[in-house]
């Protein structure tokens, strides 16, 4: 499927409801189912009965999200709190209807508008097993401050940014709080999940940003919305690419066909050192049925991505003094010309960390107007 910005999952969400009659309460009743099921996996092999889960949420859609899925955890037997950086009052149209359910089984929120509720809160929050993060979705801007600034930095701080559970899951609803959807560099800080499962269509910013690594295994949830709305408004040529794409492609080829009649795979990838990557993506496009694969790649590893299989093409790329790609390739004719002839690209970004390097692969994605596979 496509990859949406922003902007377009709104009209998809639009479009969802005024062309198909799907409410958007309903499409929240949804996303919040899901999110609860993406949750009980995990606590329904958990040791500690009942599951403790903390609920953090803003006072937009996405903090109704998570009302809808504390809703749905608690009917699970779970004990389930929900910690609302907002007043009551402040919310409104989905997410106040799903505050009233909520509160209507006798439930109450707990309102973080201080850093007095926080550390209080804090204390119950950093004990649970579960750590729902529904404060800000796909459609935050701007920079995060405040209370819940120090939220995110004291979950942070408390996982390790998401590399130890600890032994709390934390588990974003829709996007990890404050990262940007569009694939811009966040100006303050992000929490860092294990998992984001996110709704109809991944983000670029979960993707391809500086920041991707803060959703850590990204889920993708049907919630409702037609596929053929996302293939309509989807302008970008980013994909996320899944089993069922492959389904309609023949698993046999006629006698007297050619390599040329099944696509040229364009691969970008390796450094030096990490020639590994490079050599296993360009085979992989070619087991998966590209009838042409060339791996462009720094100029002091090609020879040898070049002798690991006599099958592909290579294109050398300026390597910057450390052996990786470098940005002046972007200005490069022969570069230039060979991604313009493919029907796909593929781009392979670690460990590339060299910022130049990071955004050539970045323009790579985002200028080459081919589906792009980023490989994470």
């Amino acid at each position: 499927m496509k990859v949406l910005t922003a902007a377009e999952m709104r009209e998809v969400d639009r479009l969802t409801t005024e062309r198909f009659g799907i409410p958007s309460l309903q499409l929240m009743e949804a996303a919040g189912t899901r999110v609860a099921d993406a949750c009980g996996k995990f606590v329904g092999s958990a040791a500690t009965r009942p599951a403790k889960i903390a609920v953090l949420c803003g006072k937009g859609n996405n903090g109704g999200d998570g009302l809808v899925a504390a809703r749905h955890l608690q009917s699970l037997g779970a004990q389930v709190k929900v910690y609302l950086f907002s007043e009551p009052a402040e919310l409104h149209g989905d997410a106040s209807t799903n505050l009233q359910r909520w509160t209507a089984t006798g439930n109450s929120v707990i309102s973080i508008t201080d850093e007095n509720a926080w550390q209080t809160g804090w204390t119950e929050i950093s004990s649970a097993n579960v750590v729902l993060d529904a404060i800000f979705g796909t459609g935050f801007r701007g920079v995060v401050t405040g209370i819940v600034a120090k939220a995110i930095s004291d979950i942070n701080r408390h996982s390790s940014n998401a590399t130890a559970v600890w032994p709390a899951l934390i588990l974003a609803v829709d996007t990890p709080s404050g990262l940007p959807s569009d694939g811009q560099p966040a100006e303050g800080p992000v929490l860092y999940a294990h998992k984001s499962v996110t709704f109809t269509a991944p983000k670029p910013g979960q993707l391809i940003s500086r920041d991707s690594a803060a959703v850590g295994i990204l889920e993708v949830a049907d919630i409702g919305s037609p596929a053929l709305l996302i293939e309509e408004i989807g302008k970008g040529s980013l994909r996320w690419v899944e089993p069922h794409e492959f389904a309609g492609l023949p698993l046999v080829r006629t006698v007297d066909s050619h390599k040329g009649l099944y696509g040229h795979a364009l691969i970008v990838a390796g450094s030096l050192g990490k020639s590994g990557a490079a050599v296993m993506a360009g085979y992989a496009a070619l087991r998966a049925g590209a009838g042409l694969a060339t791996v462009a790649t720094p100029d002091v590893v090609l020879p040898l991505v070049a002798s690991a299989h006599p099958e592909l093409m290579t294109e050398p790329l300026l390597a910057t003094s450390d052996g990786t790609a470098a940005i002046q390739n972007l200005a490069q004719p022969a570069f230039s010309t060979h991604s313009g002839r493919q029907d796909r690209s593929g781009c392979r970004s670690r460990p590339w960390t060299s910022v130049g390097t990071q955004d050539f692969i970045r323009k790579v994605v985002l200028q080459t107007g081919l589906p792009v596979c980023a490989g994470r």
